[in-house]
């Protein structure tokens, strides 16, 4: 193991640390200036929490040393272990290595008796003297082990046990249980993972994922400057033999769509090497998904993964993209505070190559917020939202030189907001911890959502529309690990679900409203069932995750993990289910 760490490691362990902690902008800003994204560390190598695990071990080790110097000075001959070396550091290195857990290490007593070396006994002593979460049995211990204990499994990404930094710090969420390190829920049985299909081929974390409205098409966007179209076989690894062999030839066979390099200088001069996507989606026919990436550019793909279109008009990372209901428009957002209304206008483009058809598109440019826009969100086909970090929302019609409403009741960055199937409520969640539903005929929102007690990351409404009372449910996740359902019309909460042990970044309603799934940095993908509040289905993987997605039968979903891998499961694989309409049903 090396003795010595470089300014450009320090420098990704911040960049890190920011962005789980949930500050993307200045994760940003400090990668930029840094050239973070010049670097060439494997991202997927670096364990959640990976710079709070330095400190706390280096805090460990000063109280070793000193406890050592102590010793010392009482008496000399205890420093020296029964061959007559010095005991140095070393020892204690490799008492932990030898220590999968801590609760396993013995008292300082019961080490004296054993015969063992003061420095043995004074790590011991410091070890079980510790009453943090992480060093009692309470969270993660293995996440302060040295880097052998940790790269004994970080073959999949994320070493075992290891959670971000939010659970090192040791919260009050519920008490996974010693040697437990997910919290599994009695009575669920995990989704093994030979019933999964695993599609491996990006080599950065994957940010996004959505599946084809039309067909078992999947599309997934990653840090590495790619986007990838899998086709999905019908049915999974677990199935039969032959499922298994077909699952094999798709996820050894993704098209690759490349976010070319050329265009990022040409175009924005953006220093970024990594040219990450960050947003994706399909339009209603599934014939066309739009890309957005750190180089600005907005891209239009064919089903088949041929670039039709790159539109070239931000000048700073394209953070949200989205299609109007109808297909025809596009909308982004970006860290430029600006957004942009991509309207096709008929005809070729000047100029334009056989490739791009007749794909020519009209830039209506929103410039009004003071900070970047987050997200975007159509309310129908000629009116939408935007979000930003000025902490405001503004309502747009197509056309119109200025806002429409701008909406102030948020007292910090406003992460994304969603409108209701209806378009008639525009829910919005925030970094101060409160989500907000707002309608368009008022400054004020018409409720004030503050029972979660971190940032809230995201929010979702639920879209089935054959039950009265679904078009009224609200979902949010946050920073403080759980999930929480409201009643939007009386903006109560009606129930928080709780099992995850670190942020919650993604849910997704399935398409028929029955069920919500959440996914975690602590690596699992959970399924709730939305009437019974409780867990159906458990899968863990190997990195913590940032998308779900849903297909449109609702019989697959779909996971992107930081450790560059998608995962596909079918939801309805648990027993005892006897039909598709009965699938999870509780």
């Amino acid at each position: 193991m090396a003795n010595t760490i470089t300014s450009e490691e320090v420098n990704y362990l911040v960049f890190r640390y920011l962005q789980e902690s949930g500050y993307i902008h200045s994760a940003f800003a400090f990668g930029h200036e840094s050239h973070i994204y010049r670097s060439t560390i494997d991202g997927s190598q670096i364990p959640p929490g990976a710079l709070l695990s330095f400190l706390q071990r280096g805090l460990s080790y000063v109280e070793i040393e000193a406890s050592l110097r102590d010793s010392r000075d009482s008496s000399a001959s205890a420093a020296v272990d029964t061959n007559g070396t010095a005991a140095t550091l070393l020892d204690v290195h490799r008492i932990l290595v030898s220590h999968q857990r801590t609760a396993l290490i013995p008292s300082a007593t019961n080490a004296l008796d054993a015969g063992q070396n003061s420095a043995v006994a004074a790590a011991n002593a410091v070890l079980a003297s510790k009453s943090t979460p992480a060093m009692t049995g309470k969270g993660p211990a293995s996440s302060h082990l040295p880097e052998e204990v940790r790269a004994a499994d970080s073959t999949h990404g994320l070493p075992n046990g290891t959670h971000s930094a939010h659970a090192a710090e040791g919260s009050d969420l519920p008490n996974p249980g010693v040697g437990n390190a997910f919290g599994t829920v009695t009575g669920i049985e995990r989704v093994p993972e030979t019933e999964v299909l695993a599609l491996r081929g990006h080599s950065s974390e994957v940010f996004c994922c959505r599946w084809n409205p039309r067909s078992s098409l999947l599309a997934t966007g990653a840090g590495d400057g790619t986007a990838r179209l899998w086709a999905v076989p019908q049915e999974l690894p677990a199935s039969s033999p032959g499922a298994a062999a077909a699952a094999l030839t798709a996820a050894a066979s993704p098209v690759v769509l490349k976010m070319d390099s050329d265009t990022l200088c040409a175009k924005t001069n953006n220093a970024f090497l990594s040219n990450h996507c960050t947003a994706l989606e399909w339009n209603s026919s599934g014939s066309l998904l739009v890309t957005g990436s750190y180089d600005g550019i907005v891209r239009l793909w064919s089903e088949a993964g041929a670039c039709v279109k790159s539109l070239a008009r931000h000048v700073g990372p394209v953070l949200s993209t989205r299609w109007s209901p109808d297909g025809t428009n596009i909308l982004s957002g970006s860290v430029d505070k600006t957004a942009i209304v991509w309207t096709p206008e008929s005809g070729k483009e000047d100029g334009a190559s056989v490739s791009e058809n007749t794909y020519s598109f009209r830039a209506e440019v929103c410039s009004h917020h003071d900070g970047p826009v987050l997200d975007v969100d159509w309310r129908s086909d000629r009116s939408f939202s935007l979000c930003s970090t000025d902490n405001t929302i503004s309502l747009w019609e197509i056309g119109a030189a200025e806002p429409q409403h701008v909406w102030r009741g948020h007292r910090d960055e406003v992460n994304e907001i969603r409108w209701s199937p209806s378009g008639t409520v525009l829910a919005s969640c925030s970094d101060d911890f409160s989500a907000m539903l707002w309608t368009a005929d008022a400054s004020e929102p018409r409720q004030c959502l503050r029972e979660h007690t971190k940032e809230v990351l995201s929010v979702r409404w639920c879209t089935e529309s054959s039950s009265a009372s679904s078009s009224s449910i609200l979902a949010t996740s946050s920073y403080d690990a759980t999930i929480k359902l409201w009643n939007a019309e009386t903006g109560s909460c009606t129930a928080t679900l709780q099992a995850h042990a670190d942020p919650v970044y993604a849910i997704a309603f399935s398409p028929d409203g029955r069920y919500l799934a959440s996914g975690s940095f602590d690596r699992r993908v959970l399924v709730w069932s939305v009437a019974s509040n409780k867990i159906v289905r458990e899968y863990v993987g190997h990195g913590g995750v940032f998308e779900l997605s849903w297909n449109a039968a609702g019989s697959r979903l779909a996971a992107s993990f930081s450790n560059g891998v998608t995962t596909v499961l079918d939801p309805r694989q648990s027993a005892p289910l006897t039909s598709d309409a009965d699938a999870m049903h509780d």
